[in-house]
C-alpha cells in the first residue's frame, strides 16, 4: 500500500469518527428533549383536568356578553341614526326694538336673571374684572 492510500484511509476513519461523535451528541440531545416533552405533556394533562370545570362557566359568560353586545349595538345605532328635526316652535309676537338700540346689544333679562357687575378683588391676579 502506498503512502497516499494510508493517508486516505486515515482521513476517512477520522471523518467517520467525527460524524459518529456528532450523531451521538444529537442522540443525547434528542433524549433530553424527549424527556422534557414528556414532563410538559404530563403538566398539560394536569392543567386540563384542573380547568375542566371552567368550561360551562365560560360558556355562560360568553352567552351573557353576546346579549350585552347586541343590546349595546342597538343603543349605539339608535344614537347614530339621523333624528328628525324638531317641529318649529310657534312664533310669539315680539315688540320691535327701538331704533336707538344697537344690533349687538344684549336683550334685557328678567329680574331674577340680572347679574351683578364683576368687582375687582385687590391683590388677586386674574381678577374677574381684569378679563
Amino acid at each position: 500500500m502506498t503512502a497516499a492510500g494510508v493517508v486516505t484511509i486515515i482521513a476517512v476513519a477520522i471523518a467517520v469518527l467525527v460524524l459518529a461523535g456528532y450523531l451521538i451528541g444529537v442522540v443525547f440531545a434528542l433524549r433530553r428533549v424527549s424527556s422534557r416533552l414528556d414532563e410538559v405533556a404530563t403538566g398539560l394533562a394536569v392543567v386540563a383536568d384542573k380547568t375542566a370545570p371552567i368550561g360551562p362557566v365560560v360558556g355562560q359568560i360568553n352567552r351573557d356578553l353576546t346579549t350585552v353586545a347586541g343590546r349595546l349595538h342597538t343603543v349605539l345605532t339608535r344614537q347614530r341614526a339621523p333624528k328628525a328635526p324638531p317641529p318649529p316652535k310657534p312664533r310669539t309676537p315680539t315688540t320691535p326694538r327701538a331704533a336707538t338700540t344697537p344690533a349687538h346689544a344684549q336683550p334685557e333679562l328678567p329680574a331674577p336673571w340680572v347679574v351683578a357687575p364683576r368687582a375687582r378683588v385687590e391683590g388677586m391676579p386674574n381678577s374677574p374684572a381684569d378679563r
